[in-house]
């Protein structure tokens, strides 16, 4: 029990000591294997973060993370995720998700950055084809903040080794009028000489993520992972997007993570 103890202390540790964002760290990078009982991740690394928002800076940072999970259950600090299994090849997944805009304090007030955090919930639905999948996601925000509705439509593919783990996924996302327009959109209140006023309609985004997994040594893994999502028309035309923007947003990170269980079924 002490041990027990110990190594959940180790992780809190990692979150109470760095006074940067905790890195959500997503149930799919864990390492390979099967989970009996429950396990802990825990670990950090470099995340690169690059976003077509106005006043936005890219950056470089060291981000720890911390989570829990069990076969069927995940929770960390930004997100908490439990599946059901209707089939073998059938999986459902409840999901609730903090999701908010980057807001920096050396950004211009003229700007009128929104900071306001939402937080969404929704149903993942994936179809399993060998080594290929189909997923489908809808989430919804149950804070008030926009009250948007938020809709994907993905192709994966996984590669399992021993010791590796890879996986791609291709998709669409399609968002709402009401979150676009929180995303993108300057009401009448927020414009200014420099920002003008500007309506957003749904906006409709490809985007395109990429993991690996290695387990370096006894439970210790490295792991790099890798997005992009594309400018949709309706960002482009926004007066919160840079004119020069390519893609709106771009997130890579490289890390080691450490995963031990706390407690094991048998």
């Amino acid at each position: 029990m002490k041990q027990l103890y110990k190594k959940i202390a180790i992780g809190l540790l990692c979150i109470g000591i760095t006074p940067i964002e905790v890195f959500s760290f997503d149930d799919r990078l864990k390492l390979p294997g099967d989970i009996n009982g429950i396990e802990v991740l825990v670990g950090g690394g470099i995340a690169h973060d690059d976003t077509a928002f106005l006043g936005e800076k890219k950056s470089t940072e060291f981000s720890p993370f911390f989570a829990l999970m069990t076969e069927d259950f995940y929770v960390d600090i930004h997100k908490v995720a439990y599946r059901f299994h209707p089939k073998e090849d059938t999986i459902l997944t409840l999901i609730g998700r903090q999701d908010a805009l980057p807001n920096e304090e050396d950004i211009p007030s003229y700007l009128n950055i929104k900071s306001g955090e939402s937080y969404d919930v929704g149903l993942m639905a994936e179809k399993k084809f060998g080594k290929y999948s189909l997923e489908a996601e809808a989430m919804v925000d149950v804070t008030g903040t926009h009250n948007g509705v938020s809709l994907e439509l993905a192709m994966g593919y996984n590669h399992y080794s021993e010791q590796s783990h890879f996986e791609v996924v291709l998709g669409t996302r399609y968002q709402d009028d009401n979150r676009a327009n929180y995303l993108y959109g300057v009401s009448s209140k927020e414009a200014n000489s420099s920002l003008k006023k500007y309506e957003a309609k749904g906006d409709l985004a490809a985007f395109l993520y990429a993991s690996y997994v290695f387990e370096v040594y006894n439970n210790l893994g490295l792991v790099l992972q890798g997005s992009i999502t594309s400018l949709s028309d309706t960002a482009k035309q926004s007066p919160r997007i840079k004119n020069d923007a390519k893609y709106q947003e771009v997130e890579l990170f490289a890390g080691l993570v450490w995963q031990f269980s706390v407690y094991d079924k048998d």
